[in-house]
């Protein structure tokens, strides 16, 4: 439903040929006062193929609830 913001940290170069593998988990979840929709946050981390982070991000979402 909406983009609230978010976090993102550079925290190593990526080169080409690198092979890259996305990781996404909800850290945290929660009510709002309206019933139809609540907030998300998910936490985003960027490996490279050394099992390095090179990026990682937090970004809250607004999205629909589901059952309403």
């Amino acid at each position: 439903m909406a983009y609230l913001g978010g976090e993102l940290r550079v925290t190593a170069p990526v080169l080409e040929g690198d092979t890259l593998t996305v990781e996404v988990e909800v850290a945290d979840k929660r009510e709002t006062k309206k019933p139809d929709r609540g907030i998300v946050t998910y936490r985003h981390r960027v490996l490279n193929q050394r099992g390095e982070m090179v990026l990682e991000a937090r970004v809250q979402r607004m999205i629909r609830r589901a059952g309403r």
